[in-house]
């Protein structure tokens, strides 16, 4: 029997890939490719332990990027058809996201994520090539072909639940709410120029878009798929981050108590902090620049 090759595995993978666009698409009637194009260029096998980490990367996308929500809507479903009794095809789908952070993260190893991450990476490695730590090109080139080899089974998985679909007396049903999942999945940069109009519009110009959108990306995704039949993104998404801005992100004053004690003239004390609380409630009903907000203040203190 011949020993598969890379080379010979990533074809196999992308022919898998077109087959299920083709079959969503004409078999099943999903009016969207379950896989978006790659810009990710292919993996290069040599030397294998670079290849091994640049398939987990280009599967990664493949997965969890390209095939975001296709992916996720079919593995699901593999139960219903008795496509992996023994949950190992979808473990290779979770292990690539934990290889990716294997490979592409610091893991602080006293936090039981990072520790389990590393655990479930580590084993993997044991079962393919006798180590958790691979050293010799033979070992890594092992490693590369188990895991392009699991990405074949997982895939082909993926077509028969498609197939499953075509069959299902549901499948009207089943592709109506893959659809829906679709329309509701907003990837990420979508939120980014809202948070920078909304931030402009607000006064809020200091804030960083990609970091907020980062923290609260999970919690806005998860409420706009809890909305009630169509919806307009761009109105809705706004909703949800201007509501984060008034309740979760307080404006950041752009002075300190430095700053206060060398314009004033005044040492540290309870007068510090009086003037700190006025700049924050000036601060909160015009947000503006540092230099603007001490002349309001000495302004205000002038007054009074």
């Amino acid at each position: 029997m011949t020993t598969p090759n890379p080379h010979g595995l990533m074809y196999e993978i992308i022919s898998r890939r077109d087959e299920m666009n083709l079959l969503a698409s004409r078999a099943i009637g999903v009016e969207d490719l379950i896989f978006k194009e790659l810009s990710l260029p292919m993996p290069k096998f040599n030397p294998a332990e670079l290849g091994f980490m640049l398939a987990v990367s280009w599967l990664f996308v493949l997965y969890h990027e390209a095939g975001k929500v296709g992916v996720a809507f079919l593995a699901d479903r593999f139960p219903a058809y008795f496509l992996d009794p023994q949950n190992r095809l979808v473990a290779h789908y979770r292990d690539i996201q934990h290889f990716r952070t294997y490979h592409q993260h610091n893991l602080d190893l006293s936090k039981p994520h990072d520790i389990e991450i590393r655990e479930v990476c580590e084993k993997w490695l044991t079962e393919q090539c006798g180590t958790p730590i691979p050293g010799s090109e033979d070992q890594w080139n092992v490693c590369v072909v188990s895991l392009l080899s699991e990405a074949v089974s997982f895939l082909d998985a993926l077509c028969q639940c498609i197939r499953g679909i075509e069959n299902d007396e549901s499948q009207e049903m089943i592709v109506r709410e893959w659809t829906s999942r679709l329309r509701r999945y907003h990837p990420p940069y979508e939120f980014d120029t809202l948070i920078s109009k909304v931030a402009s519009d607000m006064g809020r110009d200091t804030i960083d878009p990609v970091r907020m959108r980062e923290r609260y990306y999970g919690k806005w995704t998860k409420d706009l798929t809890l909305l009630q039949g169509e919806y307009e993104f761009d109105v809705e998404a706004r909703r949800l981050i201007e509501h984060t801005f008034l309740t979760e992100t307080a404006a950041i004053i752009p002075i300190t108590g430095q700053d206060v004690m060398e314009v004033f003239g005044i040492p540290p004390g309870a007068q510090v902090g009086h003037l700190l609380e006025r700049a924050h409630a000036l601060h909160q009903s015009a947000p503006c620049s540092r230099d603007s907000l001490l002349q309001l203040l000495i302004q205000e203190e002038k007054r009074s």
